[in-house]
């Protein structure tokens, strides 16, 4: 319980919890006015915490996009290369199993795969095509230019 000033009356009732000098009955227990009392958790709800395991592994499937990266992390490998007609064909393969997204190399990496970028783009796709920019101005040109989403 708090002090309080000097001529006023102290407050020995409690607040509907047994934690002061008056133990639930209004009466002292000789224990210098506290004692253990007993505490019960309210139920709450379960947190939204995207590390926790799922209960319903699709519960939450909308949530989740699928972003495709073969047409771009596919050719930095040693001795990998897709010719236009190879890009073309994954790409719609990728956009008929459903991606979301689609990378494409950068347009500024080469002429061709500028030109590649632009064929892929006009295909007129489901998935939205993505392609990687160095932070420069001309590079980010270049590649709206190309038609990538």
């Amino acid at each position: 319980m708090c002090p309080v000033p000097d001529g006023e009356a102290a407050n020995t009732s409690t607040n509907g919890h047994a934690n002061g000098t008056a133990n639930g009955n209004g009466t002292s227990n000789g224990n210098g006015g506290f004692r253990a009392i007993q505490t019960h958790q309210a139920p709450h709800q379960v947190s939204n915490n995207p590390y926790a395991p799922v209960q319903d592994f699709l519960s939450n499937i909308s949530n989740f996009k699928i972003i495709e990266s073969t047409l771009r992390e596919g050719e930095q490998f040693a001795n990998a290369f897709f010719d236009t007609e190879t890009k073309i064909k994954i790409a719609r393969a990728l956009d008929d199993f459903g991606v979301d997204y689609i990378e494409l190399t950068s347009p500024a990496a080469s002429e061709q795969s500028r030109k590649d970028c632009e064929a892929i783009a006009k295909l007129g796709l489901r998935a939205k095509t993505l392609t990687h920019v160095r932070c420069n101005m001309s590079d980010a040109k270049m590649a709206v230019e190309t038609g990538v989403d």
